[in-house]
């Protein structure tokens, strides 16, 4: 979704892989098996917008721009999760 590629989005987007990467094994399968079903072009976009999103949490051009990072630890591991659900 192009609304998540604006870090002031980014407390929504965090949560929302938060909530995929909390997902149960059987759910996580079954969206692997829907992610082998997208496009290259579209698969592509989706792991440079989570990559951009874990570049962007660990090195902010703007400091203030983000939650401090105490309060958001859980933002990296999340991503991370869900971007290997991709390399399944």
């Amino acid at each position: 979704n192009p609304q998540y590629s604006s870090t002031s989005t980014y407390v929504i987007y965090a949560h929302l892989l938060r909530q995929i990467a909390a997902l149960s094994e059987a759910d996580h399968h079954f969206l692997v098996h829907w992610l082998k079903k997208l496009s290259a072009r579209r698969f592509r976009q989706l792991v440079e917008r989570l990559l951009q999103f874990i570049s962007t949490r660990l090195f902010p051009a703007e400091p203030d721009e983000l939650p401090p990072l105490a309060k958001c630890s859980w933002w990296i591991p999340s991503a991370t999760r869900v971007l290997s659900l991709f390399n399944t």
